[in-house]
């Protein structure tokens, strides 16, 4: 038996992904060495495993978890994001693109593009922000204000990226006014471009994705602005649906690649 291996499993098994835990807990429940825990944790931060907050806590992360899901489950939630994203692009003749959240990050699960003279290009997702995009202030706005809070422990608040926003409590305004909306609207004048997102939530009600699109503004008289959202929204009941009738979690989608 190799110990240094047995020693990795134990540190790791204390370990959640929330808030985390601090090197005293950890070596109080391992009851190892804490110069052993530390060197350990300072590996595991290393290769990507474990993360450490600005509080001083460990944590682990999405990566770790990937470990345990096949990729013919990842394959198949890919390709369902990517039909659910063609078939928005389809019915509204826009750009149309799936995300969720990993690593404090927006990552784009699927995007898709219609041809029509004026378009947006797909590029414009490439680098989404977290606080400063409509599908990363949806996917923030149905976490717990725990995640939030955790979030904004390694992040710092939104501030000049929405709305001024450096206190929890006006973050949580923010995060509430878009639940109550059902979705997240930007206008961007200068760039002559909308942005809409909705949420997608998995088989326990948790938000696991974001369904999103971008228009050009000339092209949004009220009722084709009207017809879009109600597009949009339709498509983000139909994923979540099928992603109950699936099973599938919001852990399934922060894994994927």
């Amino acid at each position: 038996m190799i110990q240094v291996i047995v020693k990795v499993f134990r540190i790791l098994e204390r370990m959640e992904p929330g808030e985390g835990v601090s090197l005293n807990e950890i070596t109080q429940a391992t009851k190892l060495n804490k110069g052993t825990v530390c060197n350990i944790l300072k590996t595991l931060v290393h290769v990507g495993y474990v993360e450490k907050t600005k509080a001083g806590h460990y944590r682990i992360t999405r990566k770790i978890l990937a470990l345990s899901r096949p990729h013919t489950h990842e394959d198949a939630i890919k390709s369902f994001c990517e039909k659910f994203a063609r078939k928005l692009a389809e019915e509204t003749s826009e750009s149309g693109v799936i995300t969720s959240l990993r690593e404090n990050n927006v990552c784009i699960l699927a995007q898709a593009q219609h041809q029509r003279r004026v378009m947006i290009s797909i590029s414009t997702y490439k680098d989404l922000s977290l606080f400063h995009s409509v599908s990363g202030r949806v996917l923030l706005s149905y976490l717990d204000p725990s995640e939030l809070a955790t979030i904004c422990d390694s992040t710092g608040f939104p501030g000049d990226e929405w709305n001024g926003i450096r206190t929890m409590k006006s973050f949580l305004q923010a995060t509430s006014a878009i639940r109550k909306d059902g979705l997240s609207i930007m206008e961007n004048p200068d760039d002559e471009i909308s942005a809409y997102a909705a949420p997608v939530f998995d088989s326990s009600g948790k938000i696991c994705a974001a369904i999103g699109l971008s228009v050009p503004i000339f092209r949004l008289d009220e009722g084709n602005k009207e017809r879009i959202i109600q597009e949009l929204c339709s498509n983000a009941q139909e994923m979540s649906k099928y992603i109950a009738a699936q099973r599938f979690r919001r852990e399934d989608f922060m894994c994927l690649a």
